[in-house]
Order: structure tokens, then sequence, then C-alpha cells
């Protein structure tokens, strides 16, 4: 499970790449009660044989990864194991990298590959749902290049772009080629209130 974290506070590494945030390259959430930490650590290991790493985040704000349990838990049945990832860099070979690596470390087991992010933030709707089509559209075409591009150039916005993509290369080396938009909303539909809005999507990604 792969989360976007923009919060720099608990960054270590500036990251070459210009993004406008003091970002680093994944953390591991830092949960005992869902950390696996034998795939952690080999995760960790696979990274560092690359040039990156894992480093653990304690009391983070971040929520991103948090906010899917109730869906997992309801979706699937008896018990499960969970490896956490907050993604704090937008650079696409990092991205990559930490894709190939979980694409070999899984090979032999059973999974599921999921993504956290919300789109758009505080703008009124109508801009809001502009922006939000663009960006599912880049997950439609299963393109994570252009879903950095877009967050990067301000023509679409996703908190956890880098977790996006990072799934998306992932799922494609594991031979995925389509993606399907399951429900888009934003809160303005619960709330009422249309002049600033956050939105949201969902989408399945299958062979």
């Amino acid at each position: 499970m792969i989360g976007g974290a923009i919060d720099p506070q608990h960054a270590v590494d500036q990251d070459p790449d210009p993004v406008g945030y003091p970002l680093h390259v994944a953390e591991d959430v830092g949960a005992e009660q869902y950390r696996p930490a034998a795939t952690l650590d080999d995760l960790d290991q696979r990274l560092q044989e690359t040039g990156e790493g894992l480093r653990q985040v304690e009391k983070d704000g971040e929520h991103s990864l948090e906010i899917q349990l109730p869906f997992l838990q309801r979706t699937l049945s008896g018990e499960f194991e969970i490896l956490p990832l907050m993604l704090r860099s937008h650079n696409p070979a990092i991205l990559r990298t930490l894709a190939g690596t979980l694409v070999t470390l899984l090979a032999d087991k059973k999974f599921l590959l999921v993504a956290s992010t919300d789109l758009s933030h505080f703008y009124p709707e109508e801009t809001a749902k502009e922006m939000d089509m663009r960006m599912l559209a880049h997950i439609e075409r299963m393109d994570p290049a252009g879903a950095l591009e877009a967050e990067k150039t301000g023509q679409a916005a996703a908190c956890g772009v880098s977790a996006v993509a990072a799934m998306l290369w992932a799922a494609q080396s594991l031979g995925a080629r389509q993606a399907k938009i399951l429900h888009y909303s934003t809160s303005g539909d619960v709330s009422g209130d249309r002049a600033s809005v956050v939105g949201y999507g969902s989408a399945a990604i299958v062979k």
C-alpha cells in the first residue's frame, strides 16, 4: 500500500528533481500493528542496492495509508499483511526503481497494489472537475509520466501522485495494460459547498 506525503518536516535528503518540496524517497509508516518487518527489511536492502532506502516515520500526521484500512477490512476476507510505504519523491527514476523493486520482491506472493491519493484541493468545483478529469485521464491511459508532469505543471493535482505513478509502473511491469475509472465525486457532493472542494476518484487496474 503506497501513499504520497508532501509534509517536508521528516525529509532527510533534498531530492535533486526540482519539484518544489524537500522530498524523500519512501518511508515506512512505523505502525507496528501492521508492519511485516521481514518484507520491509528485504525491500530496504534491495532499495539500498540501487542507492535508495527506507526510513521509518513515527507519529507522522500523514493519513493516506490509514484511510484505506476500512476499505481493505471490508473487502478482503481473513487476515492479511500490509506493506506500508509513504513516498516523498516525484523523481521518475526513483519511482521506477521502487516499482521494479516491489515487482521483484512480490513476484512469488499473492498481493494487491493500492495507491492512495486525493485529487485537487480547494478549487471551485468547475475548476476542480477540469483538473481532476485530466489526472484521471492519465491514470486511465496508464500514463504515470504524464500524471507526474500534470501535477508538476499545475494542469492537474493529486497530493499522492508519486504513489499513483509508482503503482502504475509496477502494474505495467506485471502485465497490466488498462485502468477503469470506477467513481468520481467532490466534497461538494456531501457538504453542498461548491465554492471550494476536494476531488476524489477511484480506479481499478486490470490486465
